[in-house]
């Protein structure tokens, strides 16, 4: 099985990476580019890929090339001052849109 996670430099998950890499699960994991801070859990299963969940050009081609079983989103942006016009797009229905978009077109 293969699982793209976005989200996963946060708590949540930084769990859910944990998780999965335990079970042996083949991981994605999408981070946006240029940031920096949480710690990224690396593990051999886990490929990190940069890519704004606004840049749907790049989210259609990372799902085209890496074809995930499932997908789980827990991206969330807290700080918005730091990215004030992706604080909606992120955390509301937008990127979430999205990514059902890309993800239905297997």
């Amino acid at each position: 099985m293969k699982v793209l996670v976005t989200g996963g430099r946060g708590f949540i998950g930084r769990y859910i990476l944990r998780q999965l890499h335990a079970l042996g699960i083949e991981v994605i994991a999408i981070r946006r580019p240029g940031v920096s801070g949480n710690q990224e859990y690396n593990a051999s299963n886990i490929k990190w890929l940069d890519c704004s969940l606004e840049d749907v050009d790049t989210l259609r081609l990372i799902f085209a090339q890496t074809r995930p079983d499932v997908c789980l989103h827990l991206a969330w942006i807290t700080k918005s001052g730091e990215y004030p016009s992706s604080l909606d797009n992120i955390n509301l229905l937008n990127s979430s849109l999205a990514l059902i978009r890309v993800a239905g077109e297997k």
